[in-house]
């Protein structure tokens, strides 16, 4: 077990080293930064808070107690990975193992007394490893903007919808109660995007060049998005991936049921497991030549 995280510290060395690793960190902050500029213009937020009055002219009174630093850095974290996250995620699982068989280090590693199915291990863990970090430096990142330029952490209120133009307000909570509830977003937000890295891990294993991993895996979930927003699909919205991702928000609701988001992290594990299969099968069978 000891050389197992010998060869594990190893990989991570290896991962980190490489400077694509750092874009979704470096990328991030910079979306964080640009998103906070533009929030605290009146008009961003005037807009904002029509979107969660249902259009209503009545003034909320809630705005001012709780949209600080809490609701700012959930809403950053929101789009971000909206946006940005699979990308970034993508880029790397996808990397991993289709860049090392483009170099021929892998060839190199494998002639050595070493099982396929632990090389594979090693690299999944690496990537699962990437994974959580992305997603918590992003989530510690947006809290520590927020609360610093918008006034400390305040209140937490959870603003949900399927549309970017149809949100609603679901939950509040006081401080003590909405920073719990913060890390444990951030928490089931890591395990959730497990698929989108396992997507891409998938990918890599298979004889393609990196780039080519990366742009599968996007466009396998820019499909997703694109099925979930036509509405004559609507019924067919809980087979997406897409919609099972917003799980992690959907568990801040007070009065939504457990198990709908359970079925939701099952159904993603499940999805998860299905293409970890595929690449330990594939890993394990195929001629490493570059």
């Amino acid at each position: 077990m000891s050389l197992f995280f010998r060869q594990w510290k190893n990989e991570l060395i290896k991962l980190f080293a490489r400077r694509r690793t750092y874009l979704g960190f470096v990328g991030s902050v910079v979306a964080e930064l640009l998103f906070l500029l533009l929030w605290r213009h009146p008009l961003a937020q005037r807009a904002f808070e029509k979107a969660i009055r249902g259009g209503s002219a009545e003034p909320n009174p809630f705005f001012d107690s709780y949209f600080h630093g809490l609701t700012i850095a959930l809403l950053m974290v929101t789009f971000t990975f909206l946006l940005l996250g699979g990308l970034y995620l993508s880029l790397v699982a996808g990397d991993i193992v289709a860049k090392e068989v483009e170099d021929g280090t892998l060839s190199m590693i494998l002639s050595r007394p070493v099982s396929r199915l632990r090389l594979w291990s090693l690299k999944w863990s690496t990537c699962s490893v990437y994974t959580f970090g992305l997603v918590f430096f992003i989530g510690f990142t947006s809290l520590l903007l927020a609360s610093t330029l918008c006034g400390g952490l305040g209140k937490l209120a959870v603003v949900y919808g399927q549309h970017p133009h149809h949100l609603q307000l679901i939950s509040i909570f006081d401080t003590a109660e909405g920073l719990w509830r913060y890390i444990q977003g951030l928490l089931l937000l890591g395990v959730v995007m497990h698929v989108v890295s396992a997507l891409a891990f998938m990918f890599s294993c298979f004889n393609m060049k990196p780039a080519t991993a990366a742009i599968a895996t996007l466009a396998v979930f820019f499909i997703d998005a694109m099925l979930k927003v036509v509405p004559f699909f609507i019924f067919f919205e809980k087979w997406l991936i897409s919609y099972h991702l917003a799980c992690w928000l959907r568990s801040f609701a007070k009065y939504e049921p457990a198990v709908d988001v359970g079925i939701s992290v099952c159904y993603l594990l499940a999805l998860s497991g299905i293409f970890l299969s595929i690449s330990a099968f594939q890993f394990c069978r195929r001629d490493f030549k570059p």
